[in-house]
């Protein structure tokens, strides 16, 4: 089965495939799993769906095999091993991977911006240049403000990064003010 990245337990069918994040049972960590639907299919309903009576419909891509359902993409017969469940539509696995290719797919999810390392970069970057700083803040806290509840990566990250860069906006914004401030006063 399926184990935990962070402390090796093995966790629940029940776990898989919701389409949102869940918590481990040990460690709570929270993690996404995606398995093919063949590995939480019962034994018993694999086995019977393999065998192929003479009147009914072979898969496509196995051909012993009785086929379950019909591709919503291309139409063709395909197995339980076959049947891919996208967003509640019925995939084979060569539409899966032209769909992929194409880009056609919304719901396909296979790469993901890190807003929290990005922000943490400008806001660093700009602290030690101090060119433009504040400008620079506004934009941390901007991608910040609105990132905060996008999807973040699945290896696990927080949103300290956010915070961290949020406070060092902060900082830089209340420094430019400071120095606008004694810079005006001195040629009073």
């Amino acid at each position: 089965m399926v184990n935990c990245p962070s402390c090796q337990a093995q966790l629940k069918p029940a776990a898989f495939n919701t389409g949102g994040f869940e918590p481990c049972p040990l460690c709570e960590k929270k993690f996404r799993v995606e398995v093919f639907p063949a590995l939480t299919a019962p034994k018993e309903e694999i086995q019977r769906s393999e065998a192929l009576v003479d009147d009914q419909a072979g898969c496509f891509f196995h051909p012993g095999k009785k086929a379950t359902t019909v591709c919503d993409s291309c139409g063709r017969f395909i197995c339980a091993l076959c049947d891919l469940d996208i967003n509640g539509a019925h995939m084979c696995p060569q539409c899966l991977e032209t769909g992929k290719e194409k880009g056609s797919i919304e719901s396909l999810d296979l790469k993901r911006m890190r807003w929290d390392k990005l922000a943490l970069l400008i806001a660093v970057v700009s602290y030690i240049t101090s060119f433009f700083s504040g400008f620079f803040a506004l934009i941390t806290m901007f991608i910040v403000i609105k990132f905060w509840n996008a999807p973040r990566s699945i290896t696990g990250n927080t949103r300290v990064r956010f915070i961290i860069a949020f406070l060092m906006a902060i900082s830089q914004i209340a420094l430019t003010i400071f120095i606008f401030y004694a810079m005006f006063n001195v040629f009073e």
